[in-house]
């Protein structure tokens, strides 16, 4: 994958969206099993998801975030029935512990396929989110960095208190 090497880890996007006033919408995808978790700060009430996607759109979804920047990139977590998207910030930590940063513009759902359900596994620490600082794949602001990492330890304590599934 244009030298960043087998697609590992955590994808975790965040990105505002909403017609009737911004809301923020953060999303934490486990790249090897598929694994999601959504926060969306625009249902009433706001609310965490957990869930599944295909690896195949995951695995799409990082090939276009890894290609040089251009004007296009994937939209930030969705559930089905969500509106279009902006600009969005996301973060993928690998499995080796190194992290990359970008900022992408709406293509299509990276959420695409998404089934609700639950997941064995919850997304990293906030702890480990910011443990060292990323590669960034193309330019970010440190304000767009600093509000991921924000809303994630947001979202990521929502996250907790879900249904863990028990493997069986």
């Amino acid at each position: 994958m244009i030298g960043w090497g087998v697609v590992a880890g955590w994808l975790i996007v965040s990105g505002v969206r909403g017609a009737g006033g911004p809301c923020l919408v953060t999303a934490a995808y486990n790249l090897s099993s598929g694994a999601g978790f959504v926060y969306d700060g625009c249902a009433t009430p706001p609310g965490a998801l957990a869930g599944t996607v295909p690896l195949a759109t995951l695995r799409d979804t990082m090939s276009r975030l890894l290609e040089p920047p251009a004007t296009t990139g994937p939209s930030p977590p969705t559930t089905p029935s969500s509106p279009a998207h902006s600009t969005v910030t996301w973060l993928w930590i690998r499995d080796d512990g190194r992290r990359v940063i970008g900022e992408a513009v709406d293509v299509g759902g990276v959420a695409s396929g998404w089934t609700d359900g639950c997941a064995s596994a919850l997304p990293p620490t906030y702890g480990v989110v910011v443990a060292t600082l990323p590669t960034m794949a193309n330019p970010v602001s440190a304000d767009a960095a600093q509000e991921l990492y924000q809303v994630y330890r947001s979202a990521r304590t929502q996250w907790a208190a879900l249904d863990q599934c028990v493997p069986g």
